[in-house]
């Protein structure tokens, strides 16, 4: 399907992928993935994939994407505790260092990815509404390791009070 697809739209900008179980996907399925190098954007809702490093391996097929929007990334076995960037091919990472808007709606796998990842972004939009609570030192994480951050955008999908962040935040905060 890719390689038909990629011959018939050659030079695609936008890609949206949704409600695909991609745990053992064919060989050639990622060969002609090369196909589809222009794209810029890539949205993926409730795509599951066997491992965060077929993830990976997925979006080093978009040498000139800058805009990324996660929801509801699922992986098979959840993400190991030994997955880290630095355990990844270098190529599988190079390209997203210009990535200019990631987006993660309720999604705090790929939050955690991000705090044992390398990559950096410009701009990031969250949809918090699971990173509260228990979650939310995951969200801490994530801001501690990207002070130089420029945009940053968060929406929820209920009223929440001040205190459920600040309260949270504030009692496991050291400060400077």
């Amino acid at each position: 399907m890719p390689m038909r697809l990629s011959r018939v739209l050659p030079n695609l900008e936008a890609l949206l992928i949704m409600d695909l179980d991609w745990r053992n996907p064919h060989k050639s399925f990622f060969m002609f993935l090369a196909g589809f190098s222009t794209v810029r954007i890539l949205q993926m809702d409730d795509v599951y994939f066997d491992s965060p490093r077929r993830l990976l391996q997925f979006l080093s097929f978009f040498p000139h994407l800058n805009t990324l929007k996660l929801n509801g990334i699922q992986y098979g076995g959840g993400i190991p505790s030994s997955f880290h960037a630095g355990g990844v091919r270098p190529k599988l990472q190079l390209h997203m260092d210009s990535v200019e808007i990631l987006q993660i709606a309720e999604d705090w796998h790929v939050m955690e990815w991000l705090n044992r990842s390398v990559l950096s972004t410009n701009s990031i939009c969250i949809q918090i509404s699971k990173l509260l609570g228990s979650r939310i030192s995951v969200f801490q994480k994530f801001l501690d390791r990207n002070t130089s951050l420029r945009k940053l955008s968060i929406s929820f999908a209920r009223p929440v009070l001040a205190y459920d962040i600040l309260g949270t935040y504030a009692t496991t905060y050291a400060g400077p």
